[in-house]
């Protein structure tokens, strides 16, 4: 599009600009998504209403007819349903992928160099609680990974993709359900080693700040994974 046309058109706010507007509202995803989405809409439109106007075609008029070759207002939203969930899907996975190792990591590194030493016999059940936390972070990590992959595969292949998202929601919860679950526990029982460990440690006290930021991050993010797939007209 000349810069000239494309300035007259995107300026107006002609019936393109409703259209979106209306597009934009009935898509129930958070703003950033939605507006990924209307701007993908828009330069589809646009670009037809520079065709019509190169033939002729009045610009309102031109605008007019891109719109009502588009189709209706609630088939545009229907067709981007799987798309909006699909993008929830795969911010949720990235996220997960990235976060739960890393932690799972920098958690191991900041405690073996921190820890007062082996655990009493009599205290197994730390050292179990540790572990448990720790792989169920890594598997959160890696049901990510695989759900990433799937979001690929359903792109390529135009499957369902409602399944996915349904499936990450319940694999990373259970993760990070038990992985916070069993680090709260954790601390509770072993209270007074955790004080004074923190008291002396500035890192460990700043990976608990990020700790607790980002798993308030990794539950927001789920529940609209989960608001998204369960939709009834998702």
């Amino acid at each position: 599009m000349t810069a000239t046309l494309e300035t007259e058109v995107r300026s107006s706010d002609g019936p393109i600009a409703a259209y979106l507007r209306c597009v934009e509202r009935r898509l129930h995803a958070p703003r950033s998504t939605r507006r990924e989405l209307t701007t993908e809409l828009a330069d589809g439109l646009f670009d037809a209403a520079e065709a019509y106007q190169r033939a002729g075609v009045p610009p309102v008029l031109a605008e007019a007819r891109a719109v009502r070759e588009c189709g209706p207002v609630d088939t545009v939203v229907a067709a981007y349903r799987p798309e909006v969930v699909a993008l929830q899907g795969r911010r949720t996975a990235a996220l997960f992928a990235l976060s739960m190792p890393v932690m799972v990591l920098a958690w191991g590194l900041v405690w073996s160099t921190k820890a007062p030493g082996p655990l009493p016999s009599g205290r197994w059940h730390l050292g179990f609680l540790s572990g448990l936390t720790d792989w169920a972070g890594l598997v959160g990590g890696v049901a990510a990974m695989v759900a990433a992959g799937a979001f690929v595969i359903s792109a390529r292949r135009a499957w369902p993709v409602r399944p996915v998202v349904a499936g990450l929601v319940a694999l990373c919860g259970a993760s990070l359900l038990l992985s916070a679950g069993s680090s709260t526990v954790m601390e509770v029982v072993n209270v007074t080693e955790i004080r004074q460990i923190t008291a002396e440690s500035w890192p460990v006290t700043a990976l608990g700040f990020l700790t607790t930021a980002l798993t308030a991050w990794q539950v927001v993010s789920l529940w609209r994974s989960a608001w998204q797939a369960l939709r009834k007209d998702a």
